[in-house]
């Protein structure tokens, strides 16, 4: 995990190395257990070295030290980035070590540590590439990891690694070669749909995993036609809302599940759920509660406001004196005249602010 010692096992055929040995000793467990944590460290970011303050009344001010340890720190992290891109292209090439990932997978679907291990190698090879999504969806890598979380689904650590996984390649497959959407078949889609709402619905408590369970349900349903129309009859709109629900104080499940449930308006399904389950469902297990909810409860977190202020748009065509009590009564807009700061100190930017004054004079003029 050191960033010297990576760029020096890069450079002199570490890699190929570590992809041999796995591909000599398949059916050893030891070999795939160290050469998926190897590969794996190979190509994360690991986090930059702690600065060394220079305390004031030593020659430096606290600005001028603030300057130079924000100089390092971007020094620092391009120099990570170079290395981290270098080694994930070593060992994507020709497809070896996303094939020897996935055939670790696959041969112990059944070793959590080989798994969990794998599943974050294969996280970070398809993080914002899309000639490595396509390479995992070649080589059954959809397959391989459901497998995998049919037989640890017990496990909410080893779910939220292959979740994880899942997300990434999803989140780059629109992207990918038209080859790769043959790889992407209707089964494959369904069976990552399915284990991962059975993931959340098993271990409602593990917020790490729901985060990464609520991004990869929306990646899916973004870039797959198969997967938003499979959404609606695997009742996912309501997986979510109780993800909402058991992780309530948590702004990134409540920002992340706004926005899966927001992008699967754009299905008539999925769509007609929602509205219906406003009438039948009881209180709190509503979706509409659930926007309002998060959009009450963290009214300073830019994703969650932007993506329950959009859904709410998208839902709100039917019952619009109910949807107007459950605005008003939902504490937002007093909340944020009490911080008394300006939308650009409570947002961040003047890009967030000007965003969320639009969408919510928007959601106004709707609601009349």
């Amino acid at each position: 995990f050191v960033d010297v010692n990576k760029r020096e096992i890069c450079e002199k055929g570490g890699i190929a190395a570590i992809i041999c040995a796995m591909q000599t000793h398949t059916l050893c467990r030891g070999v795939q257990e160290q050469g998926c944590l190897a590969l794996w460290s190979l190509a994360s970011r690991t986090p930059p070295p702690p600065s060394v303050r220079v305390k004031e009344g030593e020659g430096v001010g606290e600005e001028e030290n603030r300057r130079a340890e924000e100089a390092r720190r971007k020094e620092t992290e391009k120099e990570k980035e170079e290395i981290h891109a270098r080694n994930k292209l070593s060992m994507a090439k020709n497809g070896r070590g996303i094939e020897v990932l996935v055939e670790a997978v696959r041969v112990h679907s059944e070793t959590v540590v080989v798994v969990e291990r794998a599943c974050r190698a294969l996280t970070q090879l398809s993080h914002s590439s899309p000639e490595n999504a396509y390479k995992i969806c070649s080589e059954d890598g959809l397959p391989a990891i459901c497998k995998a979380m049919q037989h640890h689904s017990g496990n909410s650590h080893v779910l939220e690694q292959a979740i994880a996984a899942l997300k990434n390649v999803f989140s780059s497959v629109n992207q990918v070669p038209k080859g790769a959407k043959r790889e992407l078949t209707s089964a494959h889609v369904g069976n990552c749909v399915t284990n991962t709402l059975n993931a959340m619905r098993r271990h409602p408590s593990n917020v790490a995993m729901q985060r990464q369970a609520c991004s990869a349900l929306g990646n899916m349903a973004l870039n797959s036609k198969w997967a938003n129309g499979l959404m609606e009859s695997k009742g996912a709109v309501q997986t979510v809302v109780a993800s909402m629900l058991a992780c309530m104080e948590d702004d990134q499940v409540q920002g992340r599940a706004c926005q899966t449930l927001f992008v699967l308006t754009a299905d008539k399904a999925n769509l007609g759920c929602m509205r219906g389950l406003n009438t039948k469902e009881q209180g709190a297990t509503r979706p509409c509660h659930a926007m309002i909810r998060a959009l009450g409860r963290h009214p300073r977190n830019v994703q969650v406001v932007k993506m329950a202020i959009n859904t709410v748009i998208a839902l709100s065509d039917t019952e619009k004196s109910i949807w107007k009590d459950l605005v008003n009564r939902c504490g937002f807009r007093s909340t944020l005249e009490e911080a008394n700061k300006s939308p650009v100190e409570v947002w961040g930017s003047k890009e967030a602010a000007v965003d969320i004054e639009k969408l919510w004079g928007k959601l106004m003029q709707k609601l009349g």
